[in-house]
């Protein structure tokens, strides 16, 4: 099995509802992305894939979706609010807006095609 991984750094920012930590107040975050692309076979140029095609597909995602975006739970009043200013708000979300619910976000509303077989 051949693989290889591209990192990508972006920033956000969010808020945590019916909270009492720090976290409650809006606030930022850099973040790291790490794209794995495997295969069982090199193509021909002998290569898992080419880094150009995941920048272009996935870079460019994030730098639309995410990247110095509000990521904001469905129901936060802030989502409203920034719309209203015309503010880069991402996207209202289900949960919190955790670390542990950025990749799942991630990897359900990524384009289908960064989600490669090989």
């Amino acid at each position: 099995m051949y693989s290889v991984t591209k990192r990508i750094d972006f920033c956000y920012g969010h808020r945590l509802l019916d909270y009492e930590g720090i976290c409650k107040h809006p606030h930022g975050h850099n973040a790291v992305a790490e794209i794995e692309v495997q295969t069982a076979t090199l193509d021909s140029r002998n290569m898992v894939c080419d880094f150009t095609d995941i920048k272009r597909i996935v870079k460019t995602w994030i730098d639309k979706e995410l990247d110095h975006k509000m990521v904001l739970r469905h129901d936060d009043p802030l989502v409203k609010a920034l719309q209203q200013l015309g503010s880069r708000c991402s996207c209202s979300i289900a949960t919190q807006p955790l670390s542990e619910s950025r990749g799942s976000f991630s990897s359900t509303r990524a384009p289908t095609a960064c989600r490669w077989s090989g």
